[in-house]
């Protein structure tokens, strides 16, 4: 079969048989490597997110403790020290949420928000951590109607979750879809099924609105 071949071709196939040799060679080698640099990124990503969960217990524990403290004293010890350990919380809260919205993680707790059609405002598309007191309480924000106070306590109405917080801090916290309407009460936009002079119904209860939110609500609503 090769007899037939002209010359020319041949001193061609003789000199690229080596180099396709060399290039799939060669192909294996990046392969090999890119699987090998893709293992450690992963290794120090793992790490890097052990070190920031980490971080978020020492956190816990350390506002848990105050708060415990502040408690059993009756406001009289711990109330200069328990905010900046709030804040330690929030931001080592934070640092572990970042991590956990990449690549798979972010299936799990919570896909990049989307928005809501009533509130326009935006919704995590999935379950979120909300600080009570020294601990995290899981919340999935999506079925929660409403958020009435309770003393020193909060009630997420829906998922029926307390939660150690003032409306003020609970406020400040909730995406744009929530929106306060009295001073012991916040509602979601698209859950209001009715809106009356003196209130609103959300999930089929009756809820006041304060004379001082009313204007607040009614720029919010949307309407024809």
């Amino acid at each position: 079969m090769l007899k037939n071949i002209a010359l020319s071709r041949k001193l061609i196939l003789i000199v690229l048989a080596p180099l396709l040799g060399f290039l799939w060679l060669g192909t294996l080698y990046v392969n090999e490597s890119y699987k090998t640099l893709r293992q450690m990124e992963y290794t120090v990503e793992a790490s890097a997110a052990a070190q920031q969960v980490s971080q978020l217990i020492t956190t816990l524990q350390r506002e848990r403790g105050a708060s415990g403290v502040f408690l059993g004293s009756q406001g009289r010890l711990m109330s200069r020290r328990l905010p900046g350990l709030r804040q330690a919380t929030d931001e080592a809260s934070n640092a572990v949420a970042t991590l956990a919205l990449t690549d798979d993680a972010q299936l799990a707790a919570g896909r990049p928000a989307a928005p809501d059609a009533a509130g326009g405002g935006l919704l995590p598309d999935g379950p979120v951590f909300l600080r009570s007191g020294g601990e995290l309480v899981r919340v999935d924000l999506r079925s929660v109607s409403r958020v009435e106070a309770d003393k020193d306590y909060v009630r997420l109405h829906g998922p029926g979750v307390r939660v150690l917080s003032s409306m003020k801090e609970m406020e400040a916290r909730l995406p744009a879809p929530f929106v306060r309407v009295h001073r012991s009460h916040i509602v979601r936009l698209d859950r209001v099924e009715a809106v009356a002079e003196a209130g609103v119904v959300v999930a089929g209860d009756a809820v006041p609105v304060g004379a001082s939110y009313r204007a607040a609500l009614a720029d919010r609503l949307p309407t024809l």
